[in-house]
């Protein structure tokens, strides 16, 4: 059986095929560590299964998922992700996964997770069995459900995502690196598929169809930080901890880079930047109501010496 491993993390990566080498009917056919990267390996190698871990730099598991299953229809999608959270599991069967495994759970449960789906058969990881989590994915499945954004084309769906974000059509065409003529195309082809006439329209149809993530706390008013410390665990748990709260997560080459994509991104974010001699830096774009809460509690650790410093940066 064929296998495809789309994840940023390359222990993460190195982990999973060591254990679909060693189960024998198992062969990892192609990885990589993002959505773009995976979506030639998956043309390529035509597998049974993709493996997709949902906390993707860039395209999340969610938005790979609808593309691969597009590209390849008899492909099955196992989403792995390091949180059980219920929005996730409902988006990624939604948009055409068939399982939903956990980071934390046994090998021999991956390996199962990953027959189970191959077959067609929908797969929960046992974590989250008899969970209110199982009984809204019943209902999910029983209702038939359909991903709102079945008809839309990977491009349409970008150029969607930025629309309801406000950006305007040159900023579009800039930011995706294409004419504005064709930003309108798109945003006409947009419109007559879900049956929308403007922005607003757009808008209203995202927030309906359950398409914009509610910021944690429910707050929009957000304030950039920046944490610098000495400690390499900082990295995993911070990232643990956005993860947990719903938080964008991701990685950047640069303080620089960071900062530009925290203030661009539409949702709490929190980028990693690490200078390759242990210092590790995290610029966050957070909910303001929280911020000085959960990241403070996050870093302030006894056994951490020196602590972190948080440096806040201004508004969002």
């Amino acid at each position: 059986m064929r296998i495809v491993l789309i994840a940023g993390e390359p222990a993460f990566r190195l982990g999973v095929g060591v254990a679909v080498e060693r189960a024998g009917d198992l062969q990892l056919v192609g990885d990589a560590a993002d959505a773009r990267a995976g979506f030639a390996a998956v043309d390529t190698a035509n597998p049974e299964v993709v493996i997709i871990d949902i906390a993707l730099r860039g395209m999340n598991g969610i938005e790979a998922t609808r593309e691969i299953r597009r590209r390849s229809p008899r492909t099955q999608v196992l989403l792995v992700a390091a949180w059980p959270r219920e929005r996730d599991v409902l988006e990624g069967f939604a948009a055409g996964a068939t399982g939903y495994a956990l980071k934390t759970d046994p090998v021999e449960a991956l390996r199962d997770a990953i027959r189970t789906v191959a077959t067609g058969q929908r797969y929960l990881s046992p974590e989250l069995r008899g969970s209110s989590v199982e009984a809204a994915s019943r209902a999910q499945a029983s209702d038939g459900r359909r991903d709102v954004l079945h008809a839309l084309s990977l491009r349409e769906r970008e150029v969607l995502g930025l629309v309801v974000k406000g950006c305007r059509s040159r900023d579009i065409a800039r930011e995706l690196c294409i004419s504005i003529k064709t930003v309108e195309t798109h945003r006409n082809h947009i419109n007559r598929k879900l049956g929308c006439a403007s922005a607003a329209d757009l808008t209203r149809f995202a927030a309906e169809n359950g398409l914009l993530r509610p910021s944690p706390g429910g707050a929009d008013d957000r304030l950039l930080v920046m944490l610098v410390g000495d400690q390499p665990e900082l990295r995993a748990d911070l990232l643990r901890a956005a993860e947990a709260r719903g938080y964008q997560l991701g990685r950047a080459a640069s303080p620089r880079q960071a900062l530009s994509e925290a203030q661009s991104a539409a949702a709490p974010a929190l980028m990693m930047v690490e200078d390759g001699v242990g210092r590790v830096r995290a610029v966050g774009n957070l909910t303001r109501s929280d911020a000085d809460q959960w990241l403070l509690s996050a870093v302030d650790r006894p056994e951490a010496k020196p602590n972190g410093t948080v440096v806040s940066l201004g508004t969002a």
